[in-house]
Formats: structure tokens, sequence, C-alpha cells
């Protein structure tokens, strides 16, 4: 590894994840290119935590091979940096995954999740992330934080679904915003709830000697 580090391309269309990591690093060093398709594997049938945090790896790492593969085809020198968060609640007997509400009944969909599965319980938020040299050296984390709302703030949801925050966010709401109000408690790194652990990202840029300060 160079002693000045390399360039980070971010592999993902999230503002919410580009702010994070502009916290870290010098703006002037990240570049965005998210993967060509935004197609990716899905968590039906996966009813276990240990298969759904494999294949949140699997997503990422994913995401991570098709960004390399654009930056090898550009000569680039770069580190590649993927994620992929997602929200597991606990069913009556297995996990259940809560991914972005599907539009358009997306207000439904995120109603339902609250009442049955988030109001007044706890639950995790993972994400996978994926940092890759060119070369092929890779690492991997899947970092999990809990997450427990408020059994008394239900006369707050269809003011937070008026505010259309729950739209396109991993278990349709956003903890960063007006989705605060329903926490009670936090176990574990917020930012990783957002979308991009920090703490774990760094750890990871120490193991392929990347220094920063």
């Amino acid at each position: 590894m160079d002693a000045l580090p390399v360039p980070i391309v971010l592999g993902s269309r999230s503002a919410q994840r580009l702010a994070l990591l502009r916290q870290l690093i010098p703006e002037d060093r990240i570049t965005v290119c998210p993967p060509r398709s935004s197609d990716e594997q899905e968590f039906d049938g996966l009813r276990t935590w240990e298969e759904i945090e494999t294949r949140l790896q699997d997503i990422a790492r994913e995401k991570c091979t098709d960004v390399v593969e654009q930056c090898q085809g550009r000569g680039e020198n770069c580190l590649v940096l993927t994620a992929d968060t997602t929200i597991v609640a606990n069913g009556k007997d297995h996990a259940i995954v809560l991914g972005q509400p599907p539009e358009p009944d997306w207000r439904e969909t995120a109603k339902f999740w609250f009442e049955n599965y988030l109001l007044g319980k706890t639950h995790r938020a993972a994400t996978a992330v994926c940092l890759s040299e060119l070369s092929g050296k890779r690492i991997e984390r899947v970092a999990v934080s809990e997450v427990t709302f408020s059994s008394n703030a239900g006369h707050l949801l269809e003011w937070y679904l008026d505010t259309e925050e729950p739209r396109g966010k991993a278990g349709g709401y956003g903890i960063q915003g007006a989705g605060s109000v329903f926490v009670t408690e936090l176990k574990g790194s917020l930012s990783n709830v957002i979308g991009l652990p920090l703490k774990e990202i760094w750890e990871m840029f120490e193991e392929l000697q990347v220094n920063w300060r």
C-alpha cells in the first residue's frame, strides 16, 4: 500500500453513506461509483439470523465485485467500499427481514411493520461492509446494532407516515431523522443503523495499513 492513501471509491447510491464516509476521509479522496445494476439477492425464505447475515454479506460482496471491475476497466488505483443494510425483527418463531417498504404501498407496509414488529420491541440493524483492493485482497465485516422502540409512541405513527420519511428506508424508518422519536434505547453503533458502521470501517482501513490521520 502506498504511503499516501489511495482514493476510496464508494460503491453506493446512498447520500447518507457518503455523508458518513466524509466524516472519516477528506472529501477530495472519495469518488462515488454505484454498482451497474440495482438488482440484488432477496431475503425470501430465510428464517434464521445466520442465513440472513450470510445473504447480507453476499449482497455487499457482489456490489464490491461489480465496482472493482468498473475501476479495473478504467485503470484506477483505489480502494472500493460497499455496504448493505437491513433491519431484522423477531417473528413468532423466526427472524423477519424488513427491507425498504415497497412502492406504491409503502405506507401500509410501514404501518404494519411498526404495529407488529417495531413498537415496544427490540430489533437488529445489520450492515455488511466490503473493502477491497483492486488486486483482489478483500476484508469483510458485519456490524450489528440493537434498537428498541417505545411502546407508548403509537399515537405518533400517522404523523410519522405523513412525513414520508419511511420511503426508501430499511425497516421503514430513519433513525437520523424524525424516526428517532420512537427510539428508547440503542446498543451498538448509530452510524451502523444509518448505513455505514464507522468504527468497523476504520478498523478495516487499519488492517489494510491505510492511515488517514
